[in-house]
């Protein structure tokens, strides 16, 4: 069977990293790929399957990316469309208007915060064109009711969290977090952008120049310069280390993971923290008390000095880190493995084919 996956980029993020570990678990499918815009840091790791870039730049452009869209499909005929991200599905929605083509959608993030609270053509765009013989998969429950406050109940859902490679999770079977030997080595991993929330983290880390810390995060984005400037400007602890292929081991030598985002879908960064046994610091916000339960340590985000003080807590010894990262390690099991995810995956597709025309 014939699978067309599209996508808005092939850089490094939750989305396109999901793509690339997905394929490989679906060798029984016949995969090809399409892209809006850069960047495309992933090409190489999926080029075993026909890529298309459809070189969308502004929405000036939005009529010729339909038709190169358009163009593909028909030379591949594929049997489903699996779209990733906003533009793209709506996209393709357009491009299979008046055909028989299955189309899954994954949303992999709070669609009422970008794009519906931000231009109220997002949010018509999408009551138009969602039908009922669509297939939507959200990444939680969380995303899933956000979406249902502004969609009508018409395309069928389905609630899927990501998954984490196995790699992460081989490290976590064996991982026994060694006592913390100073200074505390903490580290977050995300974009920089404003949903991360660092300049929390980095307020927090003003409160702990008694404790011999060192914050390390991994990421690249738009405030990278705001960030480091404050940085300088306090002489905080912190470093900002760029973007990482090899995040297992940037794991490994660290004690503490911390994320502190405002908003979320299921990151999948934070899940492979959970499957490489790490212990947890999370903000206390739904989507991570949907994800973590009762595996992490929360902190309030109107009180910077609460996750400080936590942090203290943990450099003290009042927290057993090893049963904490057991226990996020114990969660990524029940919720993340590739098995889980693929066999949930394979029956949406059924599903979706099984429909009448």
């Amino acid at each position: 069977m014939k699978i067309l996956h599209i996508i808005d980029s092939l850089g490094i993020g939750g989305a396109e990293v999901l793509l690339r570990e997905t394929l490989p678990l679906l060798p029984e499918y016949e995969h090809t790929i399409c892209y809006l815009r850069k960047p495309d840091d992933l090409y190489q790791a999926l080029s075993k399957h026909p890529i298309y870039f459809l070189d969308y730049n502004t929405k000036h452009s939005f009529y010729r990316t339909l038709k190169r869209l358009r163009k593909v499909i028909k030379l591949i005929k594929p049997e489903i469309i699996h779209s990733h991200l906003f533009l793209s599905t709506i996209l393709c929605r357009l491009a299979i208007l008046f055909t028989k083509t299955k189309l899954v959608t994954t949303i992999h993030g709070q669609l009422g915060i970008d794009p519906f609270n931000k231009s109220t053509l997002s949010l018509i765009a999408e009551r138009l064109t969602t039908s009922a013989c669509h297939s939507i998969i959200c990444v939680s429950k969380f995303v899933l009711n956000d979406y249902d406050l502004y969609i009508k109940k018409r395309a069928k859902r389905y609630v899927l969290f990501n998954f984490v490679n196995n790699s992460f999770f081989d490290h976590g079977r064996t991982n026994t977090i060694s006592p913390i030997v100073h200074p505390l080595r903490i580290v977050a991993i995300g974009s920089l952008k404003n949903e991360k929330n660092y300049f929390y983290l980095l307020k927090a880390s003003e409160n702990l120049n008694d404790v011999t810390i060192m914050i390390d995060i991994y990421g690249d984005g738009p405030e990278r310069e705001r960030l480091q400037n404050l940085i300088n400007e306090k002489r905080l602890s912190v470093s900002l280390k760029g973007t990482t292929k090899d995040i297992l081991n940037v794991l490994a030598r660290s004690h503490l993971y911390v994320i502190c985002s405002l908003s979320e879908g299921c990151p999948l960064a934070l899940l492979e923290a959970m499957a490489a046994g790490m212990p947890i610091l999370a903000s206390d916000i739904p989507i991570f008390r949907e994800v973590l339960e009762d595996s992490a340590l929360y902190f309030d985000l109107d009180t910077p000095e609460d996750l400080a003080n936590k942090i203290k807590m943990i450099a003290s010894g009042q927290v057993d880190i090893m049963q904490l990262g057991y226990k996020s390690y114990k969660r990524a099991l029940e919720i993340a493995t590739s098995d889980k995810y693929i066999r949930q995956l394979k029956e949406i597709y059924s599903e979706l084919l099984a429909k009448p025309e």
